[in-house]
C-alpha cells in the first residue's frame, strides 16, 4: 500500500501532465471539405489555426466557440478535440432536402461547409416539412446541436420549391441573405398618405414646357431620370431632371427607415426587389410621360469641346413628353433617321453632340473606365435561362451614363464642398501593396516612380503611359488588382478609377438610397437648411448592404446560366479570360456568357507555377498571363454546388 506521500506525489505528477497539455479556445470555420479549423486567441495577442479532423467537426457548427485540447496527429502535425461548447449562435441554415430510404436530411448550401443534417420523423408531417420533396431548397431550423455525439437536428422552416420551380434561384439567394423584400403596414400606409399629399411644400420652378425624355431599357418602370438638350452661345446647355422621392419619402419616416434597410433596389434575372414599394418607385415618383413631376433639376453648360463651364442645380416641375428605349435612341442616333417628334429629334441631337464631346473630354482629363460587356438574359415562361446574348453598351446607353456621371460629378463638388454627403471613393492603392506597386513600376515604367502615388491623377497618367507602350507584362491589371475596391463614405475622397478629386451619386434616387440622401442634401443647401443625419452609420449600413446585394445578384444569376449551360452539350472550345492564377489552378470567365470558370491543375501532368507580382504564369511550355484569353473545353459542371470545370484547349 502506498504511503500518503507517493499518493500526494502521483496526483502532482498527473496534475502537471494535465497542465502540461495545450487547451486552447477557438471559434470554428468549415474548411475546404469535411474538416475544420479553430481560430484560438493565443496569451500574446495572436491567433493561431487548430485543424479539425472530420469525425471532430460532426461535433460542431460553423460559428461555433468551443474549447480543444491540442493532440498530435498524423505526419507531424497538430489537430484539436473537441472538449466542450462554450457557445453557439448557429439557428438556421439553407440547403436542399434529401431524402434517403427512410431518412430525411438537408444538404447544407452555405459556402465552403458542407454536412447534411438530420430531420427527424416529427418534423415529417405534411404541415410541418411544408410540402417538401427530394430536391426542395428549404430553410431549416436547428432544433439538436450536435456536440457531443454529432447528431443534429433541424426543422423546415419554408420551402422556396424545386429547381424547376419559377423564381426559386431569387427566392433562395435573397432570403439566405436576409434581404428584406416586404414593407410594413405602416409603411405602406405612410406611402398612401404622402401620394394623396403630393406636396413637400417647397417653391420650385416651372421647367414643364421643356420637352424632357426619358431614355432607359423598354420594359423599365422606374424611370429616375430625364433629359433635354439645347444649343447655347458658349456650345451647349444639358438638362438632367432628376426625381424626387423627397416629396413621398420624409426624412426619419418609416417609409424612409425601411428605404434606408434595403439601401438599394435589387435587380435580378426575371425581377426583382424595389428600394421603396411598387406605389411610388414605379408610379408617383417615376417620371412618367405626360405627367407633371416634382424635380431636381441640374443645368449644365458646356462648351464645344465638352468642358463643363458652369453647372446649377435647381427645384422645379417638369413634364417628360415620352418614354424611349435606348435600342430605338441608338438606331436613330446612329443612323441619323429621327423619327420622334421634332423638339425631340432637336433635342436628341444635341445631347449626342454634347456628351459625345464630353466623352472625349473626359478621355483626355479624366478616365473612361474599361469597357466591360454586358449579357441579356432571356428567360422562357417558368422564368428559365433560355438564351443569353453578349452585349456592349450602344451609342444611347453612352449618352445618359455620360450625362448622369457628369450631373454626380457636380453634385460631388457641391456636397464636398459643404462638408456632408455620401461619396463613391475608389481611394487609391492599397498601402500593403506599395511597394509591389513600385516594383512593378520600376521594372515596366521606371518614369512613373516620381509620380505622388495618393494622388487620382498620377494614376491617370500611368494608365495613358501603358496605353502607348507595348508591355508584355499584364501591367495595368497588377495595378488595378492592387487597389482599395470601391465603397461609401461620409469623408470626400478620391476616385480613382474615374480619376476624379471626389464622387458621389445623386441621379438614382428612386433605385439607391446614398442617392435619396445626397438629393436631399443638396435640396437642404438650395434652400439653406441643415439636413442632420448620422452620414457615417448610413454609409457604413449602406457598404454592408450592397455587399449582400452583390452576392444575390451573382448567386442568382450564376445559378440561371450554370443550368442553362449544363442543357447544351457544348463540346468545341469556347474563349475564357484569366481572372486570376491559385495554386490549385486558374479561375477564368467564359466570354460568350459570362460565367465564371476553373481550371482544375492539381494533377496537371506538365509543370505549373505562378507568379502573383508578375500576374504571369508557366504551365510546361505555354506562357500565360492575367486578362488574357485562352481556349477552353467544357469538362464539369456540378449540378449541386454549379461548379464549372473546364480544360485548356491548348
Amino acid at each position: 500500500m502506498l504511503d500518503p506521500n507517493a499518493l500526494n506525489q502521483l496526483a502532482q505528477l498527473k496534475e502537471n501532465i494535465e497542465n502540461s497539455k495545450e487547451r486552447l479556445t477557438g471559434v470554428v470555420r468549415a474548411g475546404n471539405g469535411r474538416f475544420g479549423f479553430a481560430a484560438c486567441g493565443l496569451p500574446d495577442g495572436t491567433t493561431k489555426d487548430v485543424f479539425i479532423s472530420p469525425e471532430e467537426m460532426q461535433k460542431v457548427l460553423p460559428g461555433d466557440i468551443v474549447n480543444l485540447l491540442v493532440v498530435d496527429a498524423d505526419k507531424g502535425k497538430k489537430a484539436g478535440l473537441i472538449e466542450g461548447l462554450k457557445h453557439s449562435d448557429f439557428e438556421e441554415c439553407f440547403g436542399i432536402y434529401r431524402i434517403k430510404g427512410n431518412n430525411h436530411f438537408v444538404q447544407v448550401d452555405q459556402g465552403r461547409w458542407s454536412r447534411w443534417l438530420f430531420v427527424p420523423p416529427a418534423q415529417r408531417a405534411p404541415k410541418a416539412d411544408h410540402g417538401c420533396m427530394d430536391g426542395s431548397y428549404v430553410k431549416a431550423a436547428l432544433k439538436r446541436h450536435p456536440y457531443p455525439d454529432g447528431k443534429a437536428q433541424v426543422a423546415i422552416i419554408c420551402n422556396f420549391g424545386t429547381a424547376d420551380s419559377a423564381g426559386v434561384e431569387a427566392r433562395f439567394n435573397t432570403a439566405r441573405l436576409s434581404l428584406p423584400q416586404q414593407w410594413s403596414d405602416s409603411a405602406i400606409a405612410e406611402a398612401d398618405a404622402f401620394i394623396r399629399r403630393n406636396d413637400d411644400g417647397i417653391a420650385r420652378t416651372d421647367l414643364s414646357a421643356l420637352p424632357f425624355v426619358t431614355i432607359d431599357s423598354a420594359n423599365t418602370l422606374d424611370m429616375d431620370d430625364a433629359l433635354y438638350g439645347e444649343t447655347h452661345e458658349n456650345g451647349f446647355r444639358v438638362w438632367v431632371a432628376i426625381a424626387d422621392p423627397d416629396v413621398y419619402v420624409p426624412a426619419e419616416s418609416e417609409l424612409d427607415k425601411q428605404a434606408q434597410l434595403r439601401a438599394s433596389s435589387i435587380y435580378l434575372p426575371g425581377g426583382g426587389i424595389p428600394m421603396l414599394p411598387p406605389a411610388l418607385s414605379q408610379h408617383a415618383c417615376s417620371l412618367v410621360p405626360d405627367v407633371e413631376h416634382k424635380a431636381l433639376v441640374c443645368r449644365l453648360d458646356l462648351n464645344s469641346h465638352g468642358e463643363l463651364l458652369e453647372h446649377q442645380f435647381q427645384l422645379a416641375t417638369i413634364r417628360s413628353v415620352a418614354k424611349l428605349a435606348y435600342d430605338d435612341v441608338a438606331v436613330a442616333l446612329d443612323s441619323g433617321e429621327m423619327n420622334f417628334a421634332e423638339a425631340v429629334n432637336t433635342s436628341l441631337k444635341c445631347l449626342h453632340s454634347a456628351l459625345t464631346a464630353r466623352i472625349e473630354w473626359r478621355r483626355q482629363h479624366a478616365l473612361l473606365g474599361q469597357e466591360r460587356p454586358d449579357y441579356a438574359i432571356s428567360l422562357d415562361n417558368n422564368k428559365k435561362v433560355c438564351a443569353i446574348r453578349k452585349m456592349s453598351r450602344n451609342s444611347a446607353q453612352r449618352l445618359v451614363e455620360e450625362a448622369m456621371l457628369t450631373t454626380n460629378q457636380c453634385a460631388a463638388s457641391d456636397l464636398a464642398n459643404a462638408g456632408r454627403g455620401i461619396f463613391s471613393i475608389h481611394p487609391g492603392f492599397r498601402p500593403e501593396q506599395l511597394a509591389e506597386v513600385k516594383s512593378i513600376l520600376e521594372q515596366h515604367l521606371p518614369e512613373c516612380l516620381d509620380l505622388d502615388l495618393s494622388d487620382e491623377s498620377s494614376y491617370k497618367k500611368i494608365l495613358d503611359l501603358i496605353e502607348t507602350r507595348a508591355l508584355e507584362a499584364p501591367v495595368q491589371g497588377l495595378l488595378q488588382r492592387r487597389l482599395i475596391p470601391g465603397s461609401f463614405s461620409d469623408t470626400p475622397k478620391s476616385h480613382f478609377g474615374l480619376a476624379l478629386p471626389h464622387y458621389a451619386t445623386i441621379t438614382s434616387p428612386i433605385r439607391r438610397y446614398a442617392d435619396l440622401v445626397n438629393l436631399r442634401h443638396i435640396k437642404a443647401l438650395l434652400s439653406d437648411k441643415s439636413n442632420e443625419q448620422d452620414l457615417a452609420k448610413i454609409a457604413s449600413h449602406i457598404n454592408q448592404q450592397m455587399s449582400l446585394i452583390r452576392q444575390a445578384s451573382n448567386n442568382t444569376e450564376h445559378w440561371m446560366k450554370v443550368d442553362w449551360l449544363r442543357e447544351q452539350n457544348i463540346g468545341n472550345s469556347i474563349n475564357a479570360t484569366i481572372i486570376n492564377f491559385r495554386h490549385t489552378g486558374i479561375s477564368v470567365r467564359l466570354e460568350d456568357w459570362g460565367i465564371m470558370a476553373s481550371i482544375d491543375l492539381r494533377k496537371a501532368k506538365r509543370g505549373y507555377n505562378f507568379e502573383s507580382k508578375t500576374g504571369i504564369a508557366k504551365l510546361g511550355d505555354l506562357t500565360l498571363s492575367i486578362d488574357s484569353q485562352v481556349p477552353v473545353l467544357i469538362e464539369k459542371i456540378d449540378p449541386t454546388s454549379r461548379e464549372v470545370n473546364v480544360k485548356l484547349a491548348i
